[in-house]
């Protein structure tokens, strides 16, 4: 005897939903992963830091989205490194052998991509890579190394125009070394470069002697020494209402 099993109309629809919340899931996780419905090539790039890269970030071409991060893992043969797993959606894209594979920022906050730049000098004889080889790497500076690589030539002049004789005495305006020390002392806190610190010690040791015998020809640099030996305090001050 077999009982006929009654299905209310709410029942169907609910099971409807839930079936469309799981396809709407997987299919955002499977867009996330960075695979795409059809063919497309697949190649590599190493880096020694992808800090910022996940799977699923754009690859881009001259700032347009031409693919997707597939996979980040360790380097299997050296672990320094770090594998990127891409794949370039558009199969007629040709990558000539001398293309190179640039770790960009996209955003302030860290968010990286690939940036894929075609050498395209001489395409008519240039050997093109096959799918799944591995591009040439590179990385594109941070904000702190492009700051470092502007002041590190700055510093040395600094450091040179401090080991050698120069003005010390502080009159009515202060003497260009003792704000020049007193800078370098700020920016040593602000970065927390111990190096430039030290520096500062070192040209304070050379002019303590005058600095005790004729305190009132070196006002500023005794300021600079309080500040070297009390030390520097951040005060962070912010709107409450934001």
């Amino acid at each position: 005897m077999f009982y006929e099993l009654e299905v209310s109309k709410e029942y169907k629809l609910g099971l409807l939903v839930v079936i469309g919340a799981i396809l709407v899931f997987i299919s955002l996780n499977l867009l996330k992963s960075g695979l795409s419905i059809g063919s497309s090539n697949e190649y590599y790039a190493v880096f020694d830091d992808a800090t910022g890269l996940k799977a699923g970030n754009d690859v881009q071409l001259n700032g347009v989205k031409i693919g997707r991060v597939l996979e980040i893992q360790l380097h299997p043969k050296n672990p320094a490194y770090i594998l990127a797993k891409f794949n370039l959606e558009n199969t007629d894209i040709e990558v000539p052998a001398s293309s190179e594979a640039w770790l960009i920022s996209t955003d302030i906050v860290g968010t990286k991509c690939i940036d894929l730049r075609l050498d395209l000098s001489d395409t008519a004889s240039a050997e093109m890579l096959a799918n799944g080889d591995t591009l040439n790497s590179k990385k594109e500076l941070t904000l702190e190394q492009e700051f470092m690589a502007q002041i590190n030539p700055l510093k040395d002049k600094t450091e040179k125009l401090i080991t050698e004789k120069y003005e010390t005495v502080d009159d009515v305006i202060n003497s260009s070394n003792s704000v020049m020390v007193a800078n370098i002392l700020f920016l040593s806190h602000y970065f927390v470069i111990e190096e430039w610190e030290l520096m500062v010690q070192k040209s304070m040791s050379k002019i303590q002697n005058q600095l005790v015998e004729n305190p009132a020809f070196y006002s500023h640099w005794a300021t600079v020494f309080l500040l070297l030996q009390k030390g520097l305090e951040t005060i962070v001050a912010s709107n409450a209402n934001i």
